[in-house]
């Protein structure tokens, strides 16, 4: 399964903030703006969220969703199918998207092969996953819709 990366680098600092000896200048710089929320705790830890997730509508993080559906979207189905998907920006939305709809399909049915699919109707989602694949299986929005899906065989 193709390695997931977070652009979050582990070792952040805040900005400016001093190394052990230094002094503080608690001056405001010229134009900063007092209502900005200081995003950086008492212990110096990050608070990027401030108890806010970065997560909306329902998207999981990558850690809370299925191996299939982050394998499945990892592989070919975002880069040949996300112009289906402008509401998704990069794979994990798209992820997190598989993953609901193999976890709530309006149908599923097994396929031979050891191969199952599932459709998501309210997107319009088929979701294929194949153990057999490299990359787990696709997903996509077929142009016949549920016709597709009907005929998967």
């Amino acid at each position: 399964m193709p390695e997931i990366k977070d652009d979050e680098p582990d070792d952040l600092e805040p900005p400016g903030k001093p190394d052990a000896g230094t002094e503080l200048d608690d001056t405001d710089p010229e134009g900063a703006d007092d209502t900005t929320p200081d995003r950086w705790d008492a212990d110096g830890e990050f608070d990027g969220d401030e108890g806010e997730s970065d997560v909306s509508d329902g998207e999981q993080t990558p850690e809370q969703l299925s191996p299939e559906a982050l394998q499945i979207a990892h592989g070919h189905a975002w880069d040949k199918h996300s112009l289906e998907y402008p509401e998704y920006d990069n794979a994990n939305e798209f992820a997190s998207h598989v993953d609901s709809v193999m976890n709530n399909p309006t149908e599923n049915k097994d396929l031979p092969n050891n191969r199952s699919a599932y459709w998501g109707g309210d997107s319009g989602t088929v979701v294929i996953t194949n153990p057999a694949d490299p990359d787990g299986g696709t997903a996509f929005r077929p142009k016949n819709g549920k016709n597709y899906y009907d005929g998967l065989q």
